[in-house]
């Protein structure tokens, strides 16, 4: 997984939030579909805080689905309001 630019962009004001060196990412494998963050109960996995804020993940086997979250490490105590974007792109 890769964020194409190093920030999440506020599109209504001049303003951004760092994504380099400034993003974990939280995830899990699972077989069941049907599990959620609210219902797993097996092992979470989460990655060092990334210089890129890009991460490879490795499937274990076939058939298997995983759930990323990320998480903005170090927030701003006042973001200007407005929507924040960012792209990233997952190569499979």
């Amino acid at each position: 997984m890769a964020f194409s630019q190093g920030n999440f962009t506020n599109t209504t004001k001049n303003w951004n939030i760092s994504i380099n060196n400034n993003i974990r990412f939280w995830y899990w494998f699972t077989n069941d579909t049907s599990e959620n963050n609210k219902t797993f109960t097996g092992t979470r996995y989460n990655t060092t805080v990334l210089a890129s804020g890009n991460y490879t993940f490795t499937f274990n086997k076939v058939g298997e689905y995983i759930w990323i979250m990320y998480r903005i490490e170090k927030m701003p105590e006042i973001c200007p309001a407005g929507n924040y974007t960012a792209g990233f792109t997952v190569t499979v």
